[in-house]
């Protein structure tokens, strides 16, 4: 506990072993994937890129995790860990995430600043607890379609409020509603006790 606590003082990370131990294995989990570990194999990690965007003039930048060196189609590869790497579970959380949106945004900084406009997005999706499963994932088009809608729709938004100088917020009293599970949990748990009291 000293040597963590002296490490925080002096702005170091503090990683425990067993932490190390687990991302070691997750490690070699990815590689022993037949696909996953072909896509890691060889490339470029962490690519750093900056355009700027042609309808509003707002300087962009993209950092993918991965871009493997292939003979075939160009592809730009991210890598995340979930709860679980299944892949209908795993499509709630790139809804939530916006990883539509984090693709078509790689896919066109890739076209942007390389020229390469065929590239394919895939995702490596990891199970954080043993066997640390491993899934390759890609989106359908009308879903990198949706992304960059929304993408398009944030850079617009952006360039206006650095313009006006005005930033959307949450005006007046905004009232909020129970997700429908926790009112079924809470009307559940109550009809429970008026059949017990």
């Amino acid at each position: 506990r000293e040597k963590r606590d002296r490490a925080w003082d002096q702005g170091q990370a503090v990683v425990l072993s067993g932490q190390i131990d687990a991302a070691q294995r997750m490690a070699g989990k990815v590689y022993e994937h037949p696909l996953a570990g072909a896509l890691l194999a060889q490339g470029q990690a962490e690519l750093s890129g900056w355009w700027t965007d042609q309808e509003t003039g707002v300087r962009l930048r993209f950092r993918p995790d991965f871009v493997p060196a292939t003979r075939g189609r160009p592809l730009v590869v991210d890598y995340k860990t979930s709860t679980s790497a299944n892949p209908k579970a795993f499509a709630k959380r790139a809804a939530e995430y916006g990883y539509h949106q984090q693709a078509d945004w790689y896919l066109e900084g890739l076209a942007a600043t390389t020229g390469i406009v065929d590239a394919a997005f895939v995702l490596v999706v990891q199970s954080k607890t043993p066997p640390y499963a491993v899934a390759v994932c890609q989106f359908e088009q009308e879903d990198l379609a949706r992304g960059a809608s929304q993408n398009r729709r944030a850079i617009r938004l952006y360039a206006q409020c650095r313009e006006s100088g005005r930033w959307p917020g949450y005006e007046g009293i905004n009232v909020l509603s129970l997700p429908g599970w926790a009112r079924r949990d809470i009307d559940e748990e109550t009809q429970l006790e008026g059949l017990n009291g």
